[in-house]
């Protein structure tokens, strides 16, 4: 609409309400204890994320449910706020999350790197008007109205990208977003009206209206297409005052104007131009007649809240105006709203209310109860309430009468219909005893009560006269025990009862009167049927014969009534397949025929009949439950668990779990074994030790809000640090890491659940709870992981796509590439120099030994050859007849031709050429050849061809030389022999020779006075090889050698 173009006729219309102090919500304070900056919040906003922001008087804080972070001024931080007093808060539709401060600037946070951007708006505003004196104005929160014109006290988003801007002394200016979330232009709103437009105490925006309310001149309609401008004042409409403290424009558009010190009024604008209606707020209850509304706020279950300054929050229901509620502060009530200064209200997402208070209570979260379980109890208002908080056993019958058996009360009867409730106790009938555990009634309508320690009762439906039986050690048709704690009906005529201490009975009902000589039959003892544990706690029937036993501490026993078969299932700590606990509280057959066992310490399991495995549902499962007392089944599968931890809803496909506590309306968290019961609407009851609860599940609605999952602080090694794009790099010693996280889910955030793994390192996820929302992580390898967080809402609906974090540990400068490649580049060049040096070093031994070799031959080999020569010569010419001179010619002569063997030898031992095993062998058969075929000697060599490759060193090459000659020649000296046979083998760095003969042979004792064979011997351990000789008198010797080649 244009306003500037409507003709406005305003009516006044009083209307008449009806007050009521409200039940139902609760209220959750946020105070500085908590961790809140400052105690007046004066600005609330809940981001894209989901986090909750609040504007303080010193700070500007942010809450995930759990914990505030904190952001202030610091001077030596660009972008940290440039105020700490923030006035005003703005989400943006694109999730840009807009501070507005005292001081006239704005602020707009960059979550990536968690820091805000500044404009300040004065540098848009004419001098004349920053040089105005200040106007003190009436106001509630002093801080606006008497020391600062500045404050931007109100924002609201209008079309193409931009947000209009109000301040308390200002005027009006209009703020153009780029495409970055920044600030690309703004702009103040100059009018014809511009001095009217200076305390601007709230901007909305309808289409291309944008409703504008000061404090003393009543409410503008700006149009920003036409940029014309419409006033509604005291003088031309029905508004009472001009000081406007808040507008709001609910889904029925609405438009409610608040006025200061007066009254609320409202605007119906589908029938604009047509009727202002005033709410009378003013009550007899109410000290003042007027009442300030500094906040107002529409909920997604159609009601309109109010938050007034001084005399606490209203409600409205959008449908029924006739009817306001008034919740505030009761002195020494702590279940009352903490505070009556309200100066700002949020709805959140999850539709719950938020409340921002002036000094000293912070913040309040605003939850309905909307009890999803019905209580009776002792305290119960009404005509019906227990006479005993502690519910030990439930039953109803036909005619909608409840049956509860209490702790120290006896029987509580409550007919439903007629909304009444009797009592039978020790003190008021013939009940044997008033702590009941087991109710059930039979065919003929007789009430069967089995009790603590009286025995079993049984109140006859047509005289209600009680029959009590007890045991009887005279009479063994008695019952084995007097604690009766399961009492069960097979069929028409059967009934079946678990005694602790004594087994499972049963007896026969064949008419009515049959209750008055009842004999009973143990069917299942402990020393009858080799049960290990006769404490007897609960039994269920699985067919006609089968029977599966559940004990408190000896585990869960099968047994065949026919068959006499006994198997016993308990606690195995080495077996994760065998049931948690050996204290079982019930066993419970489903619909879908599945075996659940709940037992006491070790939560829930199933158990699988055919294989005699259980699963286990516990913390790693996500179902995080201690003790189950009671199990029953919904319509649609779902099972019910009343625990020592309120009420469990536990979908058995999906492994959902929602948990209900005393804030859904239960009686306590801790609940009773036995006390549980279905009726035939579908209707639950679970008892504990403060009453009775009640419901239909179809009735319990679920919160399936899927919250966003946030990783909230990340510290290494305890300290604080920022990343962004999901991502953070950490040097190799810094692998103590420490990740945050929550579920911005704000319904209940202790109920909420988390599991989080980090790839690479952890091979499962782990399951945790609100309490424990840190996962930290030590001594990280160098490397890249992935850490992954999901979790639930209040009733256990995953976000599976939940928060993540990629960590890169860096590697030491040791262990990365560039040094690795480098030290093996380094440690290649190094063996290359020292290869190189290496090899230049032997090929100058080499050259050495080849010119050693050469030297020898040439020089001193051929000065031995010419001494004896000319020895001969001399005794061949002298003429001497002195045989002794020619004997010393000759020995001259043959101690030179020795000489030069043993050079030759030397020679051949030095020279590199030859440096082969080949070699070796070839140069013994040439030097032998000649000589042995001269005495008639065949010497025959095997295998010389395959070891041309084995290359020796020079000192085992004339060790083994000197072996193979020694050896030869003594075959040659003194064998006598015909034949001398060489064999020569290596295999895996082994010689293997062998030199033998077909000689005469020596004995042993010969063997042990030959030097000849000693010298053989230490030669050989020389170059750490092995000499045997083997011998026999006219059968040869033979010398085997073994050794290792370098």
């Amino acid at each position: 609409m244009n306003c500037i173009k409507l003709t406005i006729i305003f009516f006044l219309l009083i209307r008449t309400l009806v007050f009521s102090q409200g039940t139902g919500l609760l209220f959750k304070s946020l105070k500085i204890d908590e961790g809140l900056s400052q105690s007046s919040v004066i600005c609330l906003q809940q981001d894209k994320t989901g986090y909750i922001w609040f504007g303080t008087a010193d700070g500007l804080n942010k809450y995930d449910g759990y914990n505030l972070s904190i952001y202030k001024n610091d001077p030596n931080l660009l972008n940290s706020l440039t105020d700490n007093t923030i006035t005003s808060l703005l989400k943006t539709e694109n999730g840009t999350l807009c501070a507005g401060v005292i001081t006239g600037e704005l602020n707009i946070f960059d979550s990536e790197k968690n820091y805000f951007n500044h404009y300040d708006l004065k540098k848009y505003v004419p001098q004349k008007i920053l040089d105005s004196p200040i106007e003190i104005v009436d106001y509630p929160i002093t801080n606006f109205s008497r020391t600062v014109t500045t404050s931007i006290l109100t924002m609201a988003e209008g079309k193409n990208n931009c947000i209009w801007i109000g301040t308390w002394g200002l005027g009006i200016f209009k703020a153009i977003f780029d495409g970055n979330n920044k600030i690309s232009k703004i702009e103040r709103i100059n009018t014809s009206l511009d001095s009217k437009l200076r305390k601007i105490s709230k901007i909305l925006v309808q289409d291309d209206n944008i409703w504008i309310a000061t404090l003393g001149n009543g409410v503008f309609c700006y149009n920003s297409k036409s940029n014309s401008i419409l006033n509604l004042n005291t003088k031309n409409s029905g508004l009472y005052s001009n000081d406007i403290l808040t507008l709001y424009i609910n889904s029925d558009s609405r438009l409610f104007i608040s006025t200061y010190l007066n009254t609320l009024q409202y605007l119906d604008l589908k029938k604009f131009p047509a009727l202002i209606n005033n709410i009378n707020l003013t009550t007899d209850k109410l000290d003042k007649p007027f009442i300030s509304i500094m906040s107002i706020v529409e909920d997604k279950s159609g009601n309109t809240w109010f938050g007034s300054f001084g005399y606490g929050l209203f409600r409205i229901n959008n449908w029924d105006f006739n009817t306001i509620q008034n919740y505030h502060h009761i002195k020494g009530d702590k279940t009352s709203l903490p505070s009556d200064e309200v100066i700002a209200l949020m709805v959140d997402r999850t539709n719950i209310l938020w409340i921002g208070h002036h000094l000293s209570k912070g913040a309040t979260q605003v939850i309905s109860l909307n009890n999803k379980f019905d209580l009776i109890s002792r305290e119960s208002y009404g005509p019906i309430a227990l006479n005993d908080d502690p519910v030990w056993s439930i039953y109803e019958d036909k005619n909608n009468v409840l049956y509860v058996g209490t702790f120290r009360g006896g029987l509580n009867i409550i007919d439903k219909t007629g909304n009444t409730i009797k009592f039978i106790t020790k003190d008021n009938s013939d009940l044997s005893d008033n702590n009941i555990r087991a109710i059930n009634m039979d065919k003929f309508g007789n009430l069967w009560i089995g009790t603590f320690s009286g025995g079993l009762n049984i109140i006859e439906k047509k005289t209600n006269k009680i029959i009590v039986y007890k045991h009887n050690k005279a009479d063994h048709h008695s019952i084995p025990s007097n604690q009766v704690l399961k009492i069960t009906f097979d069929s028409d005529t059967t009934c079946y009862l678990a005694c602790y201490g004594g087994g499972i009975i049963k007896c026969n009902i064949n008419s009515a009167k049959s209750i008055y000589s009842l004999k009973f039959e143990n069917i299942i003892t402990p020393l009858n049927n080799n049960i290990i544990d006769n404490r007897f706690y609960t039994f269920l029937k699985i067919s006609d014969t089968e029977f599966l036993i559940g004990t408190f501490g000896g585990g869960l026993t099968y047994y065949n009534n026919y068959t006499k078969k006994v198997i016993t299932y308990k606690y195995n700590p080495k077996d994760k397949t065998s049931l948690s606990e050996n204290r079982v509280l019930t066993i419970y057959k489903s619909s879908l025929n599945d075996i659940w066992v709940g037992t006491f310490g070790g939560g829930l399991n199933k158990f699988d009949l055919i294989t005699g495995k259980f699963t286990r549902f516990i913390k790693s499962t996500g179902v995080d439950i201690a003790v189950v007392y009671g199990i029953l089944e919904d319509e649609i599968n779902n099972l019910w668990l009343s625990t020592d931890n309120g009420i469990i809803r536990f979908n058995p496909s999906t492994y959902r779990v929602a948990s209900y506590d005393i804030t859904d309306g239960l009686q306590a968290l801790e609940f009773s074994g036995n006390a549980y019961f279905k009726n035939k609407e579908g209707k639950m009851y679970f008892g504990g030790v403060s009453g009775l609860n009640f419901f239909d599940p179809h009735n319990i609605k679920e919160n399936k809000f899927i919250p966003n999952i946030e990783i909230v602080n990340v510290k290494i090694l305890g300290n604080p640090v920022v990343y962004s794009n999901n991502e953070i790099t950490l040097d190799y010693d810094q692998n103590y890491i420490s990740i945050e996280f929550s579920s911005l889910d704000f319904t209940n955030p202790a109920k909420n659940k988390y599991k989080f793994i980090l790839e690479k390192f952890t091979k499962q996820w782990i399951y945790t709870d609100a309490k424990n929302r840190v996962a930290t992580f030590t001594n990280l390898s160098p490397g890249e992981y992935i850490f992954r967080v999901n979790g639930t809402n209040s009733d256990g609906y995953w976000n599976n796509q939940g928060a993540y974090l990629k960590i890169r540990i860096l590697a030491p400068f040791w262990e990365t590439w560039w040094f690795i490649g480098a030290a093996i580049l380094l440690t290649v060049l190094l063996l290359y120099i020292g290869f190189y040096i290496r090899f230049q070093s032997i090929l100058s031994v080499e050259r050495l030994k080849a010119k050693l070799s050469a030297d020898l031959h040439d020089s001193i080999g051929s000065s031995l050859t010419e001494i004896s020569i000319l020895s001969e010569l001399v005794a061949a010419r002298s003429g001497h007849s002195d045989p002794e001179i020619i004997n010393l010619l000759n020995k001259i002569s043959e101690t030179a031709r020795g000489l030069i063997d043993s050079m030759s030898d030397i020679v051949w031992v030095v020279n590199p050429s030859k440096d082969s095993l080949h070699d070796l062998i070839v140069r013994l058969r040439d030097s032998y050849g000649d000589i042995y075929s001269y005495k008639g000697i065949s010497f025959v060599t095997q295998n010389v061809d395959k070891i041309k490759h084995i290359k020796l060193s020079m000192e085992y090459k004339q060790n083994l030389y000197l072996i193979f000659k020694e050896a030869l020649n003594n075959s040659l000296k003194h064998s006598k022999c015909t034949k001398i046979f060489l064999d020569v083998n290596y295999k895996n760095g082994y010689l293997y020779f062998s030199i033998s003969d077909n000689g005469v042979g020596f004995t042993s004792e010969d063997n042990n006075l030959g030097n000849g064979l000693i010298n053989l011997k230490k030669r050989a351990e020389t170059i750490n090889g092995k000499i045997t000789i083997t011998s026999k008198i006219d059968q040869g010797t033979e010398v085997k050698f073994i050794g290792k080649i370098k």
